[in-house]
């Protein structure tokens, strides 16, 4: 019908056909997602759930881990030094702003941040995964705390 309404010659049919059908495929791909999208209610039980269970690792560690987890504490932690800032650290723990201060010497070029931080995240690893966890916890209670105020996150009927 498109083809005859338009004047489509009959070479070019079958090229229309594919592009059409590639669009039907991506708005029912797109339809298909959306569907499958968590509801209102989903999203409040695992933001909820994921809140708790972040809660409940951070109150499992302890201060200092025992003989036989010290090494593979340490070594676990060694992960933590390409994602955690000189600049959290300090924030968070002024033991390593103090220690950044005694050891880095001030000149040009002569930068000792990263190894005072692996060496801090080494020594300090329990503590450090604490506060990485209660960095998670900030950011599940705030979203739990925003979901009642989008747009139908108090649940009941959608306008």
């Amino acid at each position: 019908m498109i083809c005859v309404t338009f004047e489509v010659e009959r070479g070019e049919r079958q090229a229309l056909r594919q592009r059409l059908d590639n669009i039907v495929d991506v708005f029912a791909k797109t339809l298909l997602e959306e569907r499958l999208r968590l509801d209102r209610q989903a999203d409040r039980d695992w933001l909820r759930d994921a809140l708790k269970a972040t809660k409940k690792a951070r109150s499992a560690l302890p201060s200092r881990p025992g003989k036989a987890a010290e090494h593979p504490v340490r070594v676990g932690g060694a992960l933590l030094n390409s994602v955690i800032t000189v600049a959290w650290l300090v924030e968070k723990f002024p033991a390593f702003g103090k220690l950044l201060a005694e050891r880095e010497e001030w000149k040009p070029g002569n930068d000792l941040s990263p190894t005072v931080r692996a060496e801090f995240i080494d020594r300090e690893t329990l503590p450090v995964l604490s506060a990485l966890l209660g960095e998670v916890e900030l950011v599940l209670q705030v979203a739990v705390n925003l979901l009642p105020l989008m747009p139908g996150g108090k649940g009941g009927r959608r306008r």
